[in-house]
């Protein structure tokens, strides 16, 4: 029955599943993607958090122009905070890096179920592989046991040697077929190794898939051959499941996160590029020391060693080294570059739906 009992581990097509979603390098990694796109997100946001700097100084000026406002030793800092109000730059940065993480998600789950179908793909090939080779070695047996009944025959005289030349030659031809089977049963074990990142010379079992039984019972396989099979019912049946598809596509979504983000972009270098930015800045200073000529005043009179400053800043651009259209046009022309490839991925689905009427 071609059931390995040194095999170190058995698998059915839910571990199989459950195995590639976690092991599989390639996952992993783009994986990653998902959180840079996060940090991306995350360094947007943080054009709205304050900026706060400290700067310290010590100063010597020239002793023949030193006076009481530059004393010739002093020492002295200052503290600036920094603080955007608004910004159409940073606000649709904002939007466009979170639509970007968006569609590196769904890219992500589209490689996950290609993942999850290229591993389901492999397991029920390595069952057929198994079954073509439980059936070479059947008709192995079969040859063997007529060769057996050919020689007999031969040996009571009850036929020619015809007979067990022609088994002999077939069961040459069916050792042949069997040894290439199980050396494809072998290669589909290392394929399935290799999605499962399992050691290539690991030794595994698959089991048998029952479709009225285990995990497939509740999938109603025979409801589903039945809508196929019916002439009437196949043909809006595929349809559902074809827009049904096109509703659920993370490949379609991905697409269409990046769309809006271009949108985005396009209407940041459109009209929005007039509204102002606003922003606050505010500057506290303070002299710690003064020393040497002019560090001292007249009876009566001090120093003011401390002082603030704050201001509201507004600014718009109104031309920019022509920026805002250059980068206009090239954001139209990604928007152009999306659309075409949502439509072909579109078109692909119309054919799908063609090739399964």
């Amino acid at each position: 029955e071609f059931q390995d009992i040194n095999a170190k581990k058995h698998y059915n097509l839910l571990s199989v599943m459950k195995q590639v979603l976690g092991n599989n390098l390639s996952l992993k990694a783009n994986k990653k993607n998902i959180d840079l796109s996060q940090q991306n997100v995350e360094t947007a946001k943080s054009n709205y958090l304050p900026k706060v700097t400290a700067t310290a100084s010590g100063t010597y000026i020239d002793p023949k122009i030193a006076s009481n406002a530059n004393p010739e030793f002093s020492t002295g800092g200052n503290i600036t905070l920094q603080q955007t109000i608004f910004s159409p730059a940073a606000s649709a940065n904002i939007t466009i890096q979170k639509n970007l993480k968006k569609a590196e998600e769904e890219n992500y789950n589209a490689q996950e179920l290609t993942t999850i179908f290229n591993a389901s793909n492999a397991y029920f090939n390595a069952l057929i592989l198994k079954t073509n080779a439980q059936i070479r070695m059947r008709n192995l047996d079969l040859t063997k046991k007529n060769l057996q009944i050919a020689k007999e025959n031969f040996d009571a005289g009850q036929s020619d040697k015809s007979d067990v030349l022609r088994f002999r030659s077939e069961l040459a031809q069916n050792t042949q077929v069997m040894v290439q089977a199980i050396n494809q049963l072998e290669q589909g074990f290392i394929g399935l190794n290799q999605l499962l990142n399992n050691p290539l010379e690991m030794r595994i079992e698959i089991d048998d898939a029952k479709l009225n039984e285990g995990i497939y019972k509740d999938y109603n396989y025979t409801q589903l051959t039945a809508l196929l099979d019916n002439p009437t019912t196949r043909e809006p049946f595929i349809s559902f499941l074809i827009e049904e598809a096109k509703k659920n596509a993370p490949e379609l979504k991905s697409l269409d996160y990046n769309l809006k983000a271009t949108e985005r972009n396009i209407k940041l270098s459109g009209s929005n590029r007039f509204i102002p930015t606003v922003a606050l800045q505010g500057q506290y200073n303070r002299t710690f020391g003064r020393n040497g000529i002019g560090s001292t005043l007249p009876a009566g009179a001090a120093f003011i060693n401390g002082n603030y400053n704050a201001g509201l800043n507004l600014s718009i651009p109104i031309f920019n080294q022509n920026q805002n259209n250059i980068n206009k046009q090239t954001a139209i022309i990604q928007k152009d570059q999306i659309e075409e490839a949502i439509n072909l991925m579109l078109k692909k689905e119309y054919t799908l739906q063609e090739r399964s009427l």
